[in-house]
């Protein structure tokens, strides 16, 4: 188990307690006890204990996944961004959100819906499978509409959908909601 104290505002540190595996220890010099700041904790190797939800962000667009990640910061999350469905499922299994918000359409037209079956349905981890989505989309359609007439479509559905462009005020709300639970 490694200490980390965040020293990224003087005076404040927060402890981070976590496994850090061999690779990221040799890549930041990282020995129990150290003194880091939170860039140099490689954007959520570590958890906090001062209560930071965290949130990840599964997006192949990269502007809007930083236009994201600075608001949802602002509004006191931990935010991770991945851009690929195969780094999504790899990072909330390593990284354990409290929600996950996730694009349709990224390496192909249905990655989103396969995360999304793989997060709910085929992960080992019952905390994983437990995970609010919140699948955010430039297609209009929400699955079970898209899909209606398909068995399989509570597999694909998320807890919440949203198109893009975002509402800003109704997308903070249904974080809120989804990480209150």
């Amino acid at each position: 188990m490694l200490y980390v104290i965040d020293t990224h505002r003087p005076n404040v540190g927060k402890v981070f307690i976590g496994r850090i595996n061999r690779k990221t220890a040799a890549e930041t010099g990282a020995h129990s006890g150290d003194k880091m700041t939170t860039t140099e904790s490689k954007q959520g190797d570590f958890q906090t204990l001062t209560g930071k939800k965290k949130v990840l962000i599964i997006d192949d667009d990269r502007d809007y996944c930083q236009s994201v990640q600075a608001l949802l910061r602002e509004e006191g999350y931990d935010v991770i961004c991945v851009n690929t469905g195969a780094e999504g499922v790899e990072a909330a299994t390593a990284r354990h959100p409290d929600l996950i918000i996730l694009d349709v359409m990224m390496e192909n037209m249905w990655a989103g819906y396969d995360v999304n079956q793989k997060l709910k349905f085929q992960s080992g981890e019952d905390s994983i499978r437990k995970v609010p989505i919140v699948m955010v989309s430039s297609i209009e359609e929400p699955p079970a509409a898209r899909f209606a007439r398909s068995a399989e479509s509570v597999m694909i559905t998320p807890d919440a959908y949203l198109t893009k462009p975002l509402d800003v005020r109704g997308f903070l709300d249904t974080v809120r909601s989804l990480v209150r639970k």
